[in-house]
């Protein structure tokens, strides 16, 4: 008993004759127990591209026969197409499926099941909305603390720097005072330096005047010790 051949590989080979009741072209030389399905679209010489439409007909098909609906299945049944394409076909099928299932339950609600729904929309808005918030504060509070913590040690290196430049102060102070005694001690010695300075001003003052008076008196002393040597000079020059 001859097996089921899957020509669907040999068919594509042009210029074969096959079986002669077969309307696939081009023809292969499987003469019975063909897989291919008699109705399929005939070739034309020209590369067919499937479509979306395609694909769906073809789950509508697999799904009304209760056969499993798959890649390989939907490719068997339209005898051409790549199974990337079919793949996504199908995948774009059963989210559309999904998203018309979906509207058509929610047209279906009643004034209630639309309250309700609206109320759990309501509450995850509301949720999602304080979970949003929560965030934002305890990234403001961690933003708050982290600025709380500069400050802290930008006043500690304040602190730090006034203890420093109070004590540099006090130093200046200190040099200050010693600097200040110094300058009233140095005016209280220019003070007896200058009653010192007068004194002995006066004090020579006196001793100019002694000097006057005796170089007067030498004068005079002298004058009279000429007067008197010029009258024994003349007593001596008188003849005997």
């Amino acid at each position: 008993m001859s097996s089921v051949v899957d020509n669907t590989e040999k068919r594509t080979e042009q210029g074969v004759t096959g079986y002669s009741n077969c309307n696939v072209t081009p023809k292969c030389n499987i003469t019975e127990n063909c897989n291919v399905t008699k109705g399929a679209t005939p070739y034309t010489g020209v590369a067919q591209n499937i479509t979306f439409d395609d694909v769906s007909s073809s789950i509508q098909q697999l799904e009304a026969k209760g056969s499993k609906v798959s890649t390989k299945s939907v490719r068997e049944l339209l005898s051409r197409g790549s199974y990337s394409t079919i793949f996504k076909f199908i995948a774009s099928y059963y989210q559309q499926k999904h998203r018309t299932e979906e509207n058509l339950r929610l047209s279906n609600l009643n004034e209630d099941d639309c309250l309700r729904l609206a109320k759990q929309i309501v509450v995850l808005a509301a949720t999602g909305n304080m979970q949003f918030c929560i965030q934002k504060l305890n990234e403001e509070k961690t933003q708050y603390e982290q600025l709380k913590a500069s400050l802290a040690r930008t006043i500690e290196d304040l602190c730090d720097n006034n203890d420093s430049l109070s004590k540099e102060n006090e130093r200046l102070n200190d040099e200050l005072t010693k600097s200040q005694n110094s300058l009233n001690l140095l005016k209280d010695k220019l003070s007896e330096n200058a009653v010192e300075v007068n004194k002995l001003r006066n004090e020579l003052k006196l001793h100019e005047n002694t000097i006057t008076d005796i170089c007067k008196r030498n004068e005079e002393k002298t004058a009279q010790y000429i007067r008197q040597i010029e009258e024994l000079r003349k007593m001596i020059q008188k003849p005997k």
